[in-house]
């Protein structure tokens, strides 16, 4: 018969060798990229106020990879990860992208609650080009897919 120590020792080898057999195991984590992204209306001209999200297509990465950003004034944003604002980047690789209507700004939202619904109403009238199609929004029916590397940092979304 084992004894306590023995068995605690044999469990620990047991662990640390399972440990081991799964450190090769697993999706490694792509690179993050400086994308800059542009978003364009049909006539070619820049969409604010839009919220872009580029969805991993890489087996193993989860919602934790999806990129996100919202346009200026010249339909440029740099999207970001979750977890990481300081940083804009989106990881390297295949990647379903949606493009849909922007949040209202924290100040019209606190306004709203408030009940003075003036601020939003401005920020959505300033929006440029509109409507955004509904296609766009959806995971299902979005036709743009884009790939990140170092070679491909700059990308220009058109909606038809």
């Amino acid at each position: 018969m084992m004894s306590s120590k023995e068995f605690f020792r044999s469990l620990l080898c047991c662990a640390v060798l399972i440990t081991m057999s799964f450190a090769g195991c697993g999706t490694s984590v792509p690179e993050n990229l400086p994308v800059t992204v542009v978003v364009k209306s049909s006539s070619g001209e820049p969409m604010n106020m839009v919220k872009v999200k580029f969805i991993p297509q890489t087996k193993g990465l989860d919602g934790n990879f999806i990129a996100t950003g919202v346009t200026d004034d010249d339909g440029m944003c740099m999207p970001t990860v979750p977890g990481n604002p300081e940083t804009a980047g989106v990881p390297a690789g295949k990647h379903k992208v949606l493009v849909g209507e922007a949040p209202v700004s924290n100040e019209a939202r606190a306004a709203e609650e408030r009940g003075d619904q003036s601020l939003a109403r401005r920020e959505k009238s300033s929006r440029k080009h509109r409507p955004i199609p509904p296609n766009y929004t959806r995971i299902l029916s979005s036709p743009i897919e884009a790939e990140v590397t170092k070679e491909n940092l700059e990308i220009e979304l058109i909606l038809e």
